[in-house]
């Protein structure tokens, strides 16, 4: 009977530890790329000028109590599930942002919203909400591919490093035309006749007036171009036209 009780206990104290460890804490000791995401984002938020090595010691505790502090958290220098859902926006590691070098969907945080940010300032369409969902993969999908990356959707350190480099390709800007056909008139009919003369598909007066011969010149244009010749300057025939 004794023998069952300590081995029940036993097995009390092994679900402990296991308990323990899936709670995820990092305290003084600790060491691993978990800590040095902890350590980039407390120097980042201003909290110290802690050594980025990966390793919990001193400086990693004081910065932590301070944030803590200023978080009203429990002071006591470890990072557990609530000071991590403060840094991050996560209490696993599993989903705490580039743990891996690796920003992918699921994850959430400052780190996203940080990258979402400057996806956005280069004009793609994905809002900084901090949260790695579908929209933002296929925003990375869109940036990868027009800076020449594996299109993969999660942002590696090859997609990282161009994303803030000062030659990342933005989305291509687009100049949206007014659709012009016989009858129109303006200085945008007056634009396309000027254009259509000086690459000979036009000699007729510049009138400002969308008449017969401005539709052949047009329709000739298309035809060169292998748009479809109806005569009508839409935005694709005037997109090639003009080359926006």
């Amino acid at each position: 009977m004794k023998r069952f009780a300590a081995l029940i206990l036993a097995a009390i104290l092994c679900m402990s530890v296991v308990s323990v460890a899936s709670a995820q804490t990092f305290r003084k000791g600790a060491f691993g790329s978990a800590v040095l995401k902890i350590q980039q984002y407390l120097n980042t938020a201003g909290y110290g000028d802690i050594t980025e090595n990966g390793k919990y010691g001193d400086a990693t505790y004081n910065a932590v109590v301070l944030f803590q502090k200023n978080n009203k958290l429990k002071a006591d220098g470890i990072v557990g599930p609530k000071t991590m859902k403060a840094m991050f926006g996560v209490t696993s590691l599993e989903n705490l942002p580039g743990i891996d070098g690796v920003l992918r969907v699921g994850y959430t945080g400052p780190t996203v919203r940080a990258a979402q940010t400057r996806l956005k300032n280069l004009g793609y369409n994905v809002k900084p909400d901090g949260v790695y969902g579908k929209q933002t993969q296929l925003a990375v999908v869109a940036f990868q591919k027009n800076n020449g990356l594996y299109p993969d959707g999660a942002i590696g350190p090859a997609t990282m490093t161009k994303l803030y480099d000062s030659s990342a390709i933005g989305v291509p800007h687009v100049k949206i035309y007014r659709t012009l056909r016989r009858g129109s008139s303006g200085g945008e009919v007056k634009t396309l006749q000027t254009k259509l003369k000086a690459l000979g598909y036009y000699s007729g007066n510049i009138t400002g007036y969308y008449n017969a011969d401005t539709e052949l010149a047009v329709i000739l244009f298309q035809r060169d171009n292998a748009l479809t010749d109806d005569g009508v300057a839409g935005q694709k025939t005037l997109s090639k036209l003009y080359g926006t």
